[in-house]
């Protein structure tokens, strides 16, 4: 099941996700290209779909017609991926404090 990119609150797809559908839970867009599958920052304008026209803003509602929902688990979304490093970054911060 598909999950927001930001708070990771699961949601459900019935046939296409509108460009206006937003997340019940904090009310993020959910066709963003942070939310969607072919997503990847390693790839051309961070998308492994070669035909995808470039979206300069990730994390805002778009258009495209090649809009996959991820289903990856929440925890490898970038919100929960940037919280998941914060106690290895204070613990690592504690190691040199004097």
């Amino acid at each position: 099941m598909p999950a927001c990119h930001r708070c990771g609150t699961a949601f459900e797809e019935h046939g296409l996700v509108s460009r206006g559908a937003s997340c019940s839970s904090c009310g993020a867009a959910l066709k963003t290209c942070h939310n969607c599958d072919f997503h990847d920052t390693r790839s051309t304008n961070e998308c492994r779909e070669l035909q995808a026209e470039p979206v300069v803003d990730k994390a805002a509602a778009n258009f495209c017609e090649l809009y996959r929902p991820n289903r990856r688990s929440p925890s490898a979304t970038p919100a929960a991926a940037k919280d998941a490093k914060k106690p290895s970054e204070d613990a690592f911060a504690a190691l040199f404090k004097k």
